[in-house]
């Protein structure tokens, strides 16, 4: 079985509130489902606004977690991550 390429980078995502504002047809081209039909995490964060990196100046690499909400996964902070309410704020 070949990889599917999403029709938009994650970067092109839109940021929701819910992933139900986006059409099925939506949600297939951003690469929010994938082409089996299972919902694509680390697409889903980022249009839930939740999207981190590695890179991040948040990131410790020493203790493998966001400083700011102690998110272990790299590309997500927590739902209740202060860096996340600031952003609402604005």
């Amino acid at each position: 079985m070949s990889k599917v390429k999403p029709k938009f980078s994650v970067a092109a995502i839109p940021s929701v509130d819910t992933i139900r504002e986006f059409s099925p047809r939506e949600r297939r081209e951003y690469g929010i489902i994938t082409s089996t039909g299972i919902g694509n995490a680390y697409r889903i964060a980022f249009a839930l606004g939740q999207g981190a990196s590695r890179k991040d100046n948040t990131f410790s690499r020493k203790q493998g977690i966001h400083t700011c909400c102690g998110s272990k996964v790299a590309w997500r902070h927590k739902v209740a991550c202060s860096l996340l309410k600031f952003e609402d704020e604005l």
